[in-house]
């Protein structure tokens, strides 16, 4: 596979597209890295099933996917998180 200049201007503007739809519409996750990951399924699928009709979309559906994820990962971790209990937690504490 090769690539010229014009690819790599398309595709950059393209990644500038990706990180502004998913900052739009995830907000609280990091926008660069839901885009590497959105990229990456792309490859993946490209891999797997060879060439796809409109990539660009396709990975602008992964990299919010992505972000989705990214999201309910952060959910999860936060409610793990076990704070110490202090004493203004207690019933009565004000008395």
């Amino acid at each position: 596979m090769t690539t010229n200049l014009m690819d790599t201007v398309s595709w950059a503007a393209h990644r500038r597209a990706v990180v502004h739809t998913v900052k739009r519409r995830v907000p609280f996750v990091d926008p660069e890295a839901a885009a590497s990951r959105g990229l990456a399924t792309l490859c993946a699928r490209i891999v797997a099933d060879g060439a796809v009709d409109r990539p660009a979309d396709i990975w602008c559906e992964a990299a919010v996917d992505a972000a989705f994820a990214m999201l309910r990962e952060m959910i999860l971790a936060a409610s793990r998180q076990v704070r110490p209990a202090t004493a203004d937690d207690m019933p009565g504490a004000d008395a």
